[in-house]
């Protein structure tokens, strides 16, 4: 059975949570004259300086570090990339993140004509 210690950082966690998620519509309500790939593009950039830098403070670069030397690794990262994005038979195409931006571009625009 957990402590209370435990159980108390549980419910202060989980209240933060359900508080953020309620502030996000007046959030994003603040946000609309922002372009939506704008806005993912900042919360990706922010979102891994975040992670970056906590994983720092634990140590942990190490692994990342080895994992973007490891050949391996980057193809098969850029070859799930490339099947989701309409990647030919697996292909390694280093061209698929552009893909996917242009095909978001072009579904946002349609949407918003």
């Amino acid at each position: 059975m957990p402590d209370s210690d435990s159980n108390k950082q549980g419910l202060v966690a989980a209240t933060a949570a359900f508080v953020i998620w309620g502030f996000f519509p007046v959030y994003f309500h603040a946000l609309h004259q922002v372009p939506a790939l704008q806005v993912i593009s900042h919360r990706i950039a922010w979102a891994c300086l975040f992670v970056l830098g906590w994983m720092f403070f634990r140590g942990e670069l190490g692994q990342v570090r080895a994992a973007l030397v490891s050949r391996g690794v980057v193809l098969r990262h850029v070859r799930r990339v490339g099947e989701r994005c309409g990647g030919e038979d697996g292909e390694d195409d280093p061209r698929a993140f552009a893909k996917c931006v242009d095909v978001f571009r072009s579904s946002h625009h349609q949407r918003h004509q």
